[in-house]
């Protein structure tokens, strides 16, 4: 019974990081950073899902060019949010209802993690620039697929039985 419970909060857990992730992923402009250098000055750019800033002084955005890989992976990564809120409801499900199984909530995560890599896969090979660095944002993406795919897979855990070994 304590193992059910230790699986069920570090699912949990697992989930509101992974979720917090995925916002910051989806809304931030980090996704690939690139140094233009000219004789007149130096300028750097913070290339996001949705637009692209000029960080010097007075810190310039304008929307991004959406090319069909950029809006799949725009996609996809909202799918991998809306995944994690549906995991958010079938969490207040177990909690109601005892006889709730986990497995559907891992079916769910692991589905969620499934777009975002997705996402993620068609950004990295489709849509981003090699010369340039990839940012914050596209880093914490792929954290947030990984804690998903562990809060997935931990769902499975729960009906395995330990033994001491004697």
């Amino acid at each position: 019974m304590l193992f059910k419970k230790v699986v069920r909060f570090i699912t949990f857990i697992l989930m509101i990081v992974g979720a917090v992730f995925n916002i910051l992923a989806i809304a931030g402009n980090s996704w690939e950073n690139i140094n233009v250098n000219t004789k007149i000055q130096d300028r750097s750019y913070h290339i996001g899902l949705w637009k692209v800033c000029e960080n010097s002084i007075s810190s310039k955005c304008f929307n991004r060019e959406k090319t069909d890989a950029l809006k799949a992976t725009q996609a996809f990564m909202i799918l991998g949010f809306l995944g994690y809120l549906t995991a958010f409801i079938f969490c207040a499900l177990l909690h109601i209802n005892k006889n709730f199984t986990i497995n559907l909530l891992g079916v769910v995560l692991n589905t969620s993690a499934l777009c975002l890599l997705i996402g993620l896969s068609v950004y990295t090979n489709q849509v981003s620039i090699r010369e340039y660095k990839y940012g914050w944002s596209y880093i914490i993406g792929w954290i947030s697929f990984l804690l998903t795919l562990v809060a997935g897979l931990l769902c499975y855990t729960e009906h395995f039985e330990y033994h001491s070994i004697k």
